[in-house]
């Protein structure tokens, strides 16, 4: 067994209801005042073009947006991603987690289903690596460093891949969880 499946052992004892429920409840609040609080904070400053969400923007098209914010909106970006951007994907990779966690420990989910939880952090990590570089690009600009725009335009497409499997992953258990009762009578 691996370590990540025994970890996982132990956060299913840990998981239960009252936990994924809270968990569950922090992360709706954020959908519904956080993302739109900060979504308006940005263009309230002047950031209009969203970095993190284009999931096919090129290096020169990430230069063009860093050039044409200037150097005090490209500063408000760097704040907001290293304020709000730092605790979002912390909250909903802990929904997604939890919401796993809880829901294989229901249907008793074998170590391979386990293995595949390791999706789930995969998402923060390049949300968190994305915001990085492309933090580094804009607090650096004019200075262009051959291989580091490409490579912050890269992360998107790879988190919002584990992103979306991790979506994929927490409704695929709430599916079995839900059909799982009917199939045993």
């Amino acid at each position: 067994r691996s370590r990540w499946n025994l970890w996982v052992d132990r956060m299913m004892l840990r998981v239960n209801g009252p936990v994924a429920s809270g968990v569950s409840l922090v992360f709706l609040a954020f959908v519904l005042w956080a993302l739109p609080a900060a979504s308006q904070a940005g263009v309230d400053v002047g950031l209009t073009q969203s970095i993190d969400t284009s999931f096919g923007m090129s290096a020169d098209q990430l230069w063009v947006i860093a050039e044409s914010y200037g150097p005090t909106i490209r500063q408000a970006y760097i704040v907001q991603r290293w304020t709000f951007d730092v605790l979002w994907p912390i909250v909903y990779t802990s929904f997604f987690m939890s919401s796993a966690l809880y829901l294989g420990k229901k249907i008793k989910l074998n170590d391979g289903g386990k293995t595949l939880l390791f999706l789930i952090p995969l998402g923060v990590l390049f949300d968190l690596l994305e915001n990085s570089l492309v933090s580094l690009v804009f607090a650096l600009f004019p200075i262009r460093i051959i291989g580091l725009t490409e490579a912050a335009v890269l992360m998107t497409p790879i988190k919002w891949v584990f992103v979306s499997l991790s979506m994929i992953l927490v409704l695929g258990l709430a599916g079995v969880a839900l059909v799982r009762p009917w199939i045993k009578r």
